[in-house]
């Protein structure tokens, strides 16, 4: 079925460049907010550790990088599947004459998926170094319906817009 699609070059936008430069500010912010932080975060400590004289390695303050990781692993694997256009599920058959505007909608939401992505993580951070620093505040509680919202409309914004176009 991929092999039948047409592969072409997609030509980047002033939009797609925006959008590019966007992801890479959201992904140093994701690494550099943790790891800066990092030193003020308390080492955890319960009284299970203090009875065994030992700290549970599941307990670390290590853990908090785990999310930045997952986020950069999240970010290569969508820029490396930003090369690939033919392979993403189309809602019409992919030919030579509409390839071109389905593969720049499919990449551009590949763009736009990954700043969300990067933004979902940034989020997801925040709330975990307020509980960790016990400086919870209202606003991640509080953004999660219009992250949700938001994905939803985006989806369907999306798939519209493919519809959209003319065979």
């Amino acid at each position: 079925m991929y092999n039948e699609r047409p592969r072409i070059q997609i030509p980047q936008t002033s939009t797609d460049r925006w959008l590019d430069a966007i992801s890479y500010l959201l992904l140093i912010l994701l690494i550099v907010y943790p790891v800066h932080l990092y030193s003020i975060l308390p080492e955890p400590k319960t009284v299970e550790d203090d009875l065994a004289q030992q700290l549970n390695p599941l307990k670390s303050k290590a853990l908090i990088l785990i999310l930045p990781a997952l986020g950069v692993f999240l970010f290569i694997m969508l820029t490396i599947l930003l090369r690939f256009p033919h392979i993403y599920n189309y809602p019409e058959k992919v030919t030579e004459q509409n390839a071109l505007s389905l593969y720049s909608a499919g990449v551009r939401f590949m763009r736009i998926m990954r700043i969300w992505v990067l933004f979902i993580f940034i989020l997801i951070v925040r709330g975990s170094m307020g509980i960790a620093l016990n400086r919870q505040d209202e606003f991640v509680r509080l953004i999660l319906p219009f992250v949700f919202l938001f994905t939803a409309m985006l989806i369907i914004y999306v798939f519209i817009k493919l519809l959209r176009i003319k065979k």
